[in-house]
């Protein structure tokens, strides 16, 4: 064989295994952190309006973290989270009311400021825990979050 059609052959299969590699680890991460069954009971519209807080982080079911790809939007119809584009494979936004949201507790110290959302799902005995961190979110969280019976 050539070795043109050797280099062109490596790389139509990594454009070809790289997508299908990375849709399978997106969608795992989407099915361990809980976000899939979050997505059945919370469905959320593709945008809100709100205190919108880009390149947010926060932490589902202790091991899966969202590090700077969410746009978090807290406005008084609840917590609005959506992921970044290429995050977006079996990630549909979610629209958590804050009637849905059994306590906020905050965390962390003042200069790394976390929020724990305790959130209501279909199993009473185990509701699901998201921690948001930095403080603008934080912040966005409690001013939104302290109007509405938490």
């Amino acid at each position: 064989m050539d070795r043109t059609w050797q280099v062109w052959l490596v790389i139509a299969a990594f454009l070809i295994i790289t997508p299908i590699f990375w849709t399978r680890i997106i969608y795992l991460m989407a099915r361990l952190s809980g976000w899939l069954e979050l997505a059945k009971l919370y469905p959320g519209p593709a945008s809100m309006q709100g205190e919108v807080c880009r390149y947010s982080s926060a932490r589902f079911r202790m091991f899966v973290s969202y590090n700077r790809n969410l746009t978090i939007t807290p406005s008084p119809a609840g917590i609005h989270i959506r992921p970044m584009m290429l995050f977006r494979t079996r990630h549909m936004p979610l629209l958590i009311p804050w009637e849905a949201v059994i306590k906020l507790e905050q965390k962390g110290l003042a200069l790394f400021p976390m929020l724990d959302a305790t959130v209501k799902t279909d199993d009473p005995a185990r509701p699901a825990t998201i921690t948001f961190y930095g403080r603008q979110l934080v912040g966005a969280l409690q001013r939104h979050g302290a109007s509405h019976a938490v």
